[in-house]
């Protein structure tokens, strides 16, 4: 049972710096490009799963109008 605790930590410690790299790449793009929407788009998905809400949220609204953006800002916004 304790080997199992150790593990969850470990995979949740992993995922966790795994988004932090991602969103600091995402972070670098939207820096050089920040009117690009599918940019938006992709750091404003990894921020509302990383439960940054009101960054997505930001993020989303200058998404554009790719069909998957009313239903990421609405669990943004949830």
């Amino acid at each position: 049972a304790e080997l199992g605790k150790l593990a969850a930590v470990a995979d949740d410690r992993a995922y966790r710096e795994k988004v932090a790299d991602l969103l600091a790449d995402l972070n670098a793009a939207v820096k050089q490009h920040p009117d690009d929407p599918a940019l938006r788009l992709v750091r404003g998905k990894l921020l509302r799963r990383a439960g940054e809400y009101l960054a997505a949220a930001a993020d989303l609204d200058r998404a554009g109008p790719d069909p998957a953006v009313p239903v990421e800002r609405a669990l943004a916004r949830y």
